[in-house]
């Protein structure tokens, strides 16, 4: 495991103790403020995403493949899409992990890095394993009633204030559930590894980018293994 200079640690430490997520009663649409912090999913902050969904003030890793986003305004019908050609393309299975010749040069690791949630931000989205294509969508919760029966389905939001940095996951990588991880002895939660970019520019949702890892974070949730890669 890299090693994490102190300082950073326990700025990132102090950081993700706010992201524990719980759902609120929206049911169809975003609401304009959640725990007093503006929901917004224009996905462009900066105005920088050309017409391939390409972020430019990242260097992409994206190659020839588009990002597609829809139904920004609707939460549980919004979805961001990864298109090569007139083919779909996944977040997960068809960007690689590692940065074109990150292993062949001396220095930092660098790897490509799907940003899912972007910093300021609340809603809880995530590359969703269960679909076709992997797109990034909201997770969802169900809503039961007293006797257990769903009644209707909600996005998640980050429960406690925005997001300080942003989340994404690393493609092409897996949190294995079936064995131990070496080094928590504790199997993993059956996602793609996430990471954390503490940069000051925050890109557009899907805009997969190189980052230069800086450290890792274990962490045990849920009795399973969730790294976390700076």
């Amino acid at each position: 495991m890299m090693k994490l200079d102190a300082r950073l640690l326990c700025v990132v430490v102090a950081l993700f103790g706010v992201l524990c997520c719980q759902s609120v009663s929206s049911v169809e649409e975003v609401p304009d403020t959640y725990a007093g912090v503006e929901v917004d999913v224009t996905l462009d902050p900066a105005g920088m995403l050309g017409a391939e969904g390409k972020d430019e003030a990242f260097k992409s890793a994206l190659g020839d493949m588009t990002v597609e986003r829809s139904n920004p305004g609707e939460a549980l019908e919004f979805s961001v899409t990864l298109s090569k050609g007139d083919a779909p393309a996944s977040f997960w299975h068809d960007i690689p992990a590692i940065a074109q010749g990150s292993l062949e040069e001396e220095g930092p690791l660098v790897v490509n890095f799907v940003p899912e949630i972007q910093r300021g931000q609340i809603g809880k989205l995530e590359i969703i394993k269960d679909i076709d294509g992997n797109p990034v969508k909201f997770d969802r919760k169900d809503v039961k009633d007293s006797e257990g029966e769903v009644l209707y389905e909600r996005p998640r939001y980050v429960a406690y204030g925005a997001s300080p940095f942003i989340y994404g996951a690393i493609p092409q990588t897996w949190e294995n559930s079936l064995a131990p991880d070496p080094i928590t002895n504790i199997t993993g939660d059956n996602d793609p590894i996430d990471a954390l970019d503490i940069g000051s520019v925050v890109p557009g949702v899907g805009a997969a980018y190189e980052a230069k890892v800086l450290g890792t974070l274990g962490l045990i949730d849920d009795e399973e293994t969730d790294w976390k890669v700076i």
